[in-house]
């Protein structure tokens, strides 16, 4: 082979992988994000823009099912990752500064997107989870039961199930610790659960 051939090749050869190691090291978009929703069976689309004044990128709500979250994607997945570290556990601060939500709040992030929802809908953060991993911060997921068993094994990974509201209960949390997720749904009293054991009354 010529040598001008073989540095020609050589060189479309590294071109192919820089392209492939930039488009793997971007993540999900919002078009990956759109696309995993509707996977799930979802009606998914993005709508107008929003600002928080604590986001360093302006995002869009995203609807799903009705609801209405908000998607915020960023030039790069380490500038995402860097801005997922500055928010609280719990989702009541960003960068230490404090944020009132009027729910429950969930922070989600995979990739170069970051998606928060604010709500407590059935299935919602279940769905949220299945695209995008377990939340980086936020409020405790909500886990629905929606089957019964009595076979389960004896596996310790505990869980939170909380009772229905026809349930009337003399103190908080009105809900019982389990074993795991199995033994949990298998109390009919039990709506949905929560990973870890249950909080203790302050």
């Amino acid at each position: 082979m010529r040598p001008e051939y073989a540095y020609v090749i050589a060189l479309l050869i590294g071109l192919t992988l820089l392209l492939s190691t930039n488009t793997e090291s971007a993540g999900l978009d919002y078009e990956g994000l759109v696309d995993g929703l509707q996977k799930q069976g979802i009606e998914a689309r993005l709508g107008g823009q929003v600002a928080q004044p604590f986001m360093p990128v302006t995002g869009h709500e995203l609807t799903l099912d009705g609801e209405t979250l908000q998607a915020y994607e960023f030039p790069n997945k380490e500038l995402a990752d860097s801005f997922a570290e500055t928010v609280s556990e719990d989702g009541s601060a960003v960068d230490e500064k404090p944020v009132t939500w009027p729910g429950p709040v969930h922070f989600y992030r995979s990739g170069r997107i970051i998606v928060i929802y604010v709500g407590e809908k059935a299935g919602t953060e279940e769905t949220l989870t299945s695209v995008l991993g377990k939340q980086f911060a936020g409020s405790p997921t909500r886990f629905y039961c929606t089957t019964r068993t009595g076979v389960c094994i004896e596996l310790y990974n505990p869980v939170c199930g909380w009772f229905s509201p026809d349930i009337q209960c003399v103190k908080y949390p009105c809900a019982q610790d389990f074993s795991n997720s199995c033994f949990a749904c298998s109390d009919d009293n039990v709506l949905y659960y929560t990973e870890g054991a249950c909080p203790t009354e302050e």
